[in-house]
Formats: structure tokens, sequence, C-alpha cells
């Protein structure tokens, strides 16, 4: 009896493909199958010197024959690729000749042309894996390859995180540059021969400095527990601006009274239109730095 169903040929050689990978892997790496394939067949943790670090990566298996030459192409379809981008950890396509007893190997970022890119077309990709990447080599190219992949990871995940903390200074830091000019327009063109009125302002003017540079100071002192570049040039000015803003403003004057007593913040009205000019061309330097850090990840002019 013929009229059942038969189980293809390629199936029986993917089958034997992965079983043949395992066996040329190193014995001490961790190699777990994943049964829900959606184009992955395996997720391995190298390990080294008896070193389990975390780094663990996924394989797609191919049967092929090695032909003679330098590269062979694999199909993928663009849906499987597109798939694989959106995973976190590293992909390595690997092609077995299940007769020679040998495999050749590519990372995607390296074997996909458009990588990290998407495509809405769903089409064949070829996948071009060097024959010069086989299985003798495979142990110390994915020990570097994976160890880079993760480090380069990290610091991409630290400069996000360290870029939302500049993002929070900035926008107080923009806040205390706009309170600034609009006290130093007020001084340029104010009545100060009346006093009531020039008090007036420039109180105002203190009470709200004092929120946003609360919040400002706030913000810096938890970003500068990381040390970078850039905090270093930040902090310069930052020392610069509360000498400035101690002229005619001390934070902690607030902590010692009463929150009922808004007479908390000393006004010397004769240091205050120095003392704003000063400040605008700090905050000015801060913003600066700022903009450059997040648009740019550098510095590009003298800060």
């Amino acid at each position: 009896m013929d009229n059942f169903p038969k189980r293809p040929i390629s199936h029986i050689n993917g089958d034997k493909a992965v079983i043949l990978f395992r066996e040329l892997c190193p014995k001490e790496w961790i190699v777990r199958e994943i049964f829900q394939d959606y184009g992955l067949d395996l997720l391995i943790e190298p390990v080294k010197n008896g070193i389990v670090n975390g780094h663990e990566f996924y394989v797609q298996i191919k049967s092929i024959k090695v032909p003679k030459g330098e590269i062979i192409s694999i199909p993928i379809r663009q849906a499987t690729i597109n798939y694989w981008l959106a995973k976190l950890r590293p992909i390595v396509v690997v092609g077995v000749d299940i007769e020679k007893k040998q495999f050749v190997f590519e990372w995607i970022e390296n074997a996909y042309v458009d990588y990290p890119n998407y495509s809405e077309i769903d089409r064949n990709i070829q996948l071009q894996i060097p024959l010069e990447n086989t299985n003798e080599v495979f142990e110390t190219d994915t020990n570097e390859y994976v160890t880079e992949f993760y480090l380069k990871l990290g610091t991409e995940l630290a400069n996000a995180f360290e870029n939302t903390q500049l993002s929070r200074i900035l926008f107080h830091a923009s806040e205390l540059h706009r309170l600034v000019a609009r006290a130093a327009l007020y001084l340029s063109i104010g009545d100060f021969n009346n006093t009531k009125e020039f008090g007036t302002h420039i109180y105002q003017f203190l009470l709200e400095f004092s929120i946003f540079d609360g919040f400002f100071e706030d913000a810096f002192t938890f970003y500068k527990t990381k040390k970078s570049e850039r905090f270093s040039i930040l902090n310069h000015h930052l020392t610069l601006y509360k000498e400035v803003r101690a002229k005619f403003y001390k934070k902690e004057n607030i902590e010692q009274q009463d929150d009922s007593d808004i007479a908390f913040i000393p006004v010397s009205y004769t240091a205050i239109p120095d003392a704003i000019h000063q400040l605008m061309g700090i905050l000015d330097k801060i913003l600066g730095i700022l903009l450059q850090a997040l648009l740019l990840g550098k510095f590009t002019f003298p800060t």
C-alpha cells in the first residue's frame, strides 16, 4: 500500500544536517533545540574554559552540497530574515554537507547585504557564505564574534540610558535658559526707579528659577554616577553655574525655612543683572554640549 504520506528527502537530510552539526560543535557547549521552528533550529551557549557567561546565539541549519569556489548562496525568505532581525541575539546561518561531514557558516550581519534593514517585499534572499568559514574555524570565530556582539550591545544600551538622562538635563536646562533670558530682557527694558515693581519681577523670577534649578540639579546628580567624557565637560560648566547662582540664590537656604515662608530667598538686587548675564552664557554652553551629545553622539567644536 503506497497511498500514505511520504516523508520528503529534504526533511531527512535536514535532520541529518542538525545531528552532524551538533556532533562537530565543541562538546562543552550548551546546545538547545528549538521546537517551534520559525526559521531557527538551535540555541547555543558557548562555554570557554568551563565559564558560562550567557552569551547565546541562534543557528539556522541547511543541508547543502559544498561546491567548488569561494562562496555558496543559501536562499532564505525575506519574512524569515525580518523575523531574525527582531531578535536580540546573534544569528548564524550554517550549511551542512552530510557526505563530506563538514559545514560552512556566516553570521546574518555579514551574509545579509541589507542588514539591519527590514523589507516588506517577501522574496528569496540569497545569503552569501564564504567557503573558507568551515567547521574548523567555527569555535574561534564564534567566541570572537559573540563576545564582540554582546560588548557592542551593552555599549549601545548604556548609551541609550545615558541619552535618556541627558534629555532630562536638557529639558530642565532649557527651562532655566528661558527664565534667565526673560529676566535679561526685563533688565534691558525695566523701570529700575520703581523698586517695588523691580523687586516683584526679580522675586517671581527667583521663585520659578528655584523650581527648575532643583529639577536640573537632581537630574544631573543622578546622571553623574555614570562617569564619561560628556560628564566631565558638563560637570565643569555645572560648577561655574553653581558659582554664579550662589551670588543671588542658594538652594540650601530653602531647606532651612518653613515651606509657608515665601521670603526664603535672600535677594541682592545689585548682584542680579551681572549674575543673570553670566548664567545666560553658561547655560548657552551647557545646551550646546547637550545638543552635540544627543544629536551627534560626540563633540565637534570646543566647549
